[in-house]
């Protein structure tokens, strides 16, 4: 999976950079205090059980035309697009366990040149930014020899927030040639609302033609052991049943998870791309009704194919551990977990299709 290779691309230079740099001559000739590690956050991330997120092969809807895909099938590849959002958010946790590691007290600015692609790599920290009228305690740039952004990085401590942009192209020209366009944003917060952490991830301007989606948004807030997430992957040329289907679809799921008992529910929609509400999306879009629509559509009639596909459609859909998908609607798991208050999805909502198809991550800038 080409995210997947993106992931490890960021992790690995942006991590050997820092280090390196901090063991090298430039640690030495900075102004004390500009980076004292003891104000970095503690955590970073919210961690999504496995029942929910793994990394997982993703069908594409049908790969062939007498290839037949089920209800079951596309709950089991749900866990792979939350995988690559939890995956991004990685990113966050792996940076500042190097800065971390590296014990970078006195950096304002350094260079590096890159191991993966022979680039210089220049580094700045800079404190008390301002962005769209919000405040940041620090902020970490990383630039390409050219000029050109490679990750901006911001955070603050009371409460624990952090941005984190990323490009994966300018970070390792080598391995990413395709990749000139694509940016990753990850927003993790310990002062939301409505749960004790919380995390954005977004993806935008992936090559379709590489996993099927092009951009991702998803939400995941802990509150105790209980992770909810919802949200949203475009794929631009998905194709279900019917051949005739253009515009792309949404693949948009709300779920919610037990992180001790590693176990989880969740529904799916498929609305077109260009669907302008998230009202009402997870019932008129099912993926029971577009299944059930498609195999009227093009005009199938066997019983046994009909059973096949919409078997495992309704929702919800439940998950345990490694096994992933096991059941959906009234074939309720055997496990005390699932209680009537923990299945019910209802205060969930996914973001609007057409939003995520139209979505376009940027650097921030003054």
């Amino acid at each position: 999976m080409r995210c997947k290779s993106i992931i490890k691309t960021l992790i690995v230079i942006i991590i050997a950079s820092i280090i390196y740099a901090c063991s090298s001559k430039y640690d030495q000739t900075k102004p004390n205090d500009i980076l004292d590690t003891s104000i970095l956050p503690a955590e970073f991330r919210v961690d999504i059980p496995d029942a929910l997120s793994f990394d997982i092969s993703i069908p594409e809807g049908r790969q062939r035309q007498d290839e037949i895909i089920s209800g079951g099938e596309i709950y089991e590849s749900l866990r792979g697009f939350i995988w690559v959002g939890e995956s991004a958010g990685d990113i966050l946790e792996e940076l500042f366990t190097g800065i971390l590691s590296a014990n970078v007290d006195n950096l304002v600015e350094f260079s590096v040149l890159s191991d993966n692609d022979g680039r210089q790599k220049y580094f700045a920290v800079s404190q008390r930014v301002s962005y769209d009228g919000i405040n940041y305690r620090y902020e970490l740039n990383a630039i390409d020899e050219d000029g050109e952004r490679a990750a901006q990085i911001l955070w603050n401590t009371k409460p624990i927030e952090v941005v984190a942009i990323l490009n994966p192209y300018n970070i390792n020209r080598n391995d990413n040639p395709n990749f000139a366009d694509v940016l990753l944003r990850i927003d993790y917060t310990e002062g939301h609302s409505d749960y004790e952490a919380a995390m954005t991830v977004y993806i935008s301007d992936v090559p379709a033609d590489s996993t099927g989606l092009d951009n991702i948004k998803m939400f995941a807030g802990r509150n105790g052991d209980l992770i909810e997430v919802f949200g949203n992957s475009n794929h631009p040329n998905l194709k279900m049943i019917d051949e005739t289907f253009t515009g792309g679809r949404n693949y948009a799921f709300i779920g919610r998870a037990d992180e001790t008992e590693d176990v989880a529910v969740a529904e799916i929609a498929l609305p077109p791309s260009a669907v302008d509400t998230n009202i009402g999306i997870m019932n008129d879009y099912s993926l029971f009704n577009i299944l059930e629509d498609e195999l009227h559509e093009v005009g199938i009639t066997n019983p046994l194919v009909i059973d096949l596909v919409l078997k495992n459609a309704k929702a919800p859909a439940y998950f345990i551990g490694d096994e992933g998908f096991v059941s959906s609607e009234n074939d309720i798991p055997d496990h005390e977990e699932f209680s009537e208050d923990f299945i019910d999805l209802s205060g969930l909502i996914p973001f609007i299709p057409r939003d995520i198809r139209d979505l376009q991550v940027e650097f921030l800038s003054n």
